[in-house]
């Protein structure tokens, strides 16, 4: 709460943040809120993340990776 006002968040680095080559905005600390999106903590302290998290930054571009946070720390690429 209170980067993106009323609305919780979650900030998270997606899982093709250190792969060698990538564009520089897949390096960067990226957030979701809710809503749109919906988040909640497992039983086992991982966090899922729905909808998918998307690969298109406007006018950084792609950041090369699009798909889900799962239920424990999983991710799933669409």
């Amino acid at each position: 709460m209170g980067y993106t006002g009323d609305k919780p968040a979650v900030f998270f680095l997606k899982p093709n943040a250190r792969d060698p080559g990538v564009p520089p905005v897949a390096r960067a600390v990226q957030h979701v809120t809710s809503p749109p999106h919906m988040f909640r903590e497992c039983p086992d302290g991982s966090l899922e993340i729905r909808a998918s998290l998307g690969d298109n930054h406007g006018a950084a571009g792609s950041d090369g990776w699009h798909g889900y946070l799962d239920e424990g720390h999983k991710w799933r690429k669409c």
